[in-house]
């Protein structure tokens, strides 16, 4: 079966392949358990540049600063995911 076939947004085609392709790069070079930062920043890097201000690299998640804070604070939120993951 087709990865680009398991997802409910439906067909990625050639965006996933190359996501697919990156993710198994980082592993062969830094491991499966390594936390890619390369990865983060392609997928979730830009996300801040839509808003005006910007206090945190977070703040794409939510209008409420607060909210925000709380997810900042959480040691369970925020962390760099590993190559393995993506």
């Amino acid at each position: 079966m087709v990865w680009r076939y398991l997802f409910t947004n439906g067909k990625q085609g050639i965006v996933l392949d190359i996501g697919i392709m990156l993710a198994k790069r980082e592993i062969k070079k830094h491991g499966a358990k390594s936390q890619s930062t390369k990865l983060n920043n392609l997928i979730f890097g830009k996300y801040n540049t839509y808003f005006k201000t910007n206090n945190t690299e977070f703040d794409w998640l939510s209008s409420d600063s607060d909210e925000v804070d709380k997810y900042i604070n959480d040691p369970y939120c925020g962390t760099i995911f590993t190559a393995g993951l993506f």
